[in-house]
């Protein structure tokens, strides 16, 4: 292990704010349907909103299935730590205001930083 756990949790904190903001945190469009950001209490979301479920850090791994179903078949065995988070109750006022719960995922390669997966998005809610 290269990483310590801080270490690795701040660079897969860092990946996963990075990727809520290029996607649930920008409004967008899509066949003519205009998609709002998702917000919490009117701030775009970011980790710390949401709840860290998984740390982990995984020794010559081949598979990585979080704790939020994200799952990963790696080329040939890596060192990589896992972080992901998860809230429920966010509201999408784009489906009716419907509670949805939003995750996020990061799988990084120990060491390097290596940026192996990265998984956000929101669905129905648990």
């Amino acid at each position: 292990m290269n990483f310590s756990r801080a270490t690795a949790l701040t660079r897969l904190t860092t990946i996963a704010n990075a990727e809520l903001a290029a996607t649930l945190n920008r409004p967008h469009g899509s066949d003519g349907v205009n998609v709002p950001a998702v917000t919490i209490g009117g701030h775009p979301i970011t980790v710390s909103d949401l709840q860290l479920t998984q740390i982990e850090f995984l020794p010559a791994a081949t598979k990585v299935v979080s704790a939020e179903n994200t799952d990963l078949t790696l080329q040939k065995p890596t060192d990589v730590w896992v972080a992901a988070w998860k809230r429920t109750g966010v509201p999408a006022p784009d489906w009716g205001g419907i509670p949805t719960t939003v995750r996020a995922v990061a799988v990084i390669e120990d060491g390097t930083g290596k940026v192996l997966s990265i998984d956000v998005g929101r669905g129905k809610q648990d």
